[in-house]
Parts: C-alpha cells; sequence; structure tokens
C-alpha cells in the first residue's frame, strides 16, 4: 500500500512496477505483490542487487555512445551471461587433476535415475549464470520428494542452516499446479516465494518451507532446453 501511495503521489499513470536495490532480493515481498494484487503487473530483474549496477552502466553507455541506436523493446529470459568452457577444456582439467570420467550417451537418463536414487548431482553446463542464483547451468540438484534430501544437502555440500530451505525449479506449464501463482507468471530467476498447493506439500517436502512456501523457478524450454528436459 506504501508503495502504491509513492506512485500516486509522483502522477504516474502506469498500472506496473520495476523494482531495483537490494531490497529487490527480498523474493519473500516480491511474492507478495501478486498476492496483493494491487499492480496490474511487477518486474524483479535477475540482479536487482549492486551487481546489477554494472548490466545498467553497459545499457547506458550503449545507448550514449551508439547515438543513432533505436531502444528495441526486450526482455530477458535468462542470465547466462557467464564463462563457458569447451569440451576439451574441461577434458584437460579432468587429466590434470587425474580425475575419471565418462560421457553416458543418455545423461539425461542417468542423471533423472541418479537424482531418484537420492543421489545428489552436480550440474554444469553452458554459461555460468550472472548473479547470486543458480539457475540450471551451475546448480546442485537432489530429489525434492525426500524429507532427508534437505539435510543430506546441508551435510555434504551446503553447511548452512537447517531452517533456510531449498529452491524448486519446476516446469513453467506447470507451474500453476503445483504452487499458487498468477496466471501466466514466470519465475525465472528466484525472485519470487509462491504458496506450494495443498496437495503437493507432502509431495514435495524436501522444498516446502515450513509455512508452507517455496522459492520457485519456472523452467521453459526455450531458455534451457537441456535442464528442462532433464526435469
Amino acid at each position: 500500500k506504501h508503495l502504491l501511495g509513492v506512485t500516486k503521489r509522483f502522477g504516474q499513470k502506469s498500472g506496473n512496477l520495476v523494482l531495483s536495490g537490494g531490497a529487490a532480493m527480498n523474493c519473500v515481498f516480491n511474492g507478495l505483490l501478486d498476492e496483493w494484487d494491487i499492480y496490474q503487473d511487477s518486474y524483479i530483474s535477475s540482479c536487482p542487487d549492486d551487481s546489477g549496477v554494472s548490466v545498467g552502466a553497459a545499457l547506458l553507455a550503449y545507448f550514449r555512445l551508439e547515438s543513432g541506436s533505436r531502444r528495441k523493446r526486450s526482455e530477458f529470459k535468462d542470465n547466462f551471461w557467464g564463462p563457458a568452457f569447451a569440451d576439451e577444456t574441461l577434458k584437460d582439467i579432468l587429466h590434470k587433476f587425474k580425475i575419471q570420467a565418462s560421457q553416458p550417451a543418455d545423461l539425461l537418463g542417468e542423471v533423472a535415475l541418479a537424482l531418484s536414487e537420492g543421489q545428489l548431482v552436480g550440474w554444469f553446463q553452458g554459461a555460468m549464470e550472472f548473479g547470486h542464483r543458480a539457475l540450471g547451468n551451475r546448480s546442485i540438484l537432489a530429489d525434492p520428494r525426500d524429507v532427508s534430501t534437505k539435510d543430506r544437502v546441508n551435510f555434504a555440500v551446503k553447511y548452512r542452516e537447517a531452517f533456510r530451505p531449498f529452491a524448486p525449479a519446476v516446469l513453467a506449464e506447470r507451474a500453476q499446479e503445483l504452487f499458487r501463482l498468477r496466471p501466466g507468471r514466470q519465475v525465472r530467476f528466484m525472485e519470487r516465494v509462491a504458496h506450494v498447493q495443498e496437495e503437493w506439500k507432502d509431495r514435495l517436502c524436501a522444498v516446502t518451507h515450513v509455512d508452507g512456501t517455496a522459492r520457485i523457478q519456472t523452467v521453459e524450454q526455450e531458455v534451457n532446453p537441456k535442464f528442462y528436459n532433464l526435469i
């Protein structure tokens, strides 16, 4: 309501809200924007904190230096702007550190089977995500159905407080089936928390927080086809 008052005070006619700054990293608040239904829509980038200043600076410089360029309306659907590595580079690293590795014919099938058997998977593909959140290119994967998963990930990898929840990735077209979301809402950057649908809470026990919510990521086939197909 306070934000709505600020919008009215400055005489803005738009029903949309764009949030930036470190406060926009608060995914609980961002999720509540949809619950409150004050605005027609709201947008939070993948990097609203200080790291996003570099993105804004690059855009500003581009439009200032390229004075003849017209601004094209576009939407960031991913933030895979980090380093990527060729297969030969990876093979050299494996050889250097004497790490045995294989390249299975059905990689997705083998990984899915390993997850279903309770194994933890380090998922490394393509270019690294820009920002604070792993979004399917540099991710730790585990089965969300087993209540012990959270403790095992914490013990083996994360070493963080037991009360902190883990984040589920879900196929975009099935997100509303599992989570209480506004129709058509994409949550590509884990920027919003949503309530888990009642019938799914027990089935997603490792990623459902004590208040019945989850910090979700919706995955689209066109944005990240390999991660999508794995899910």
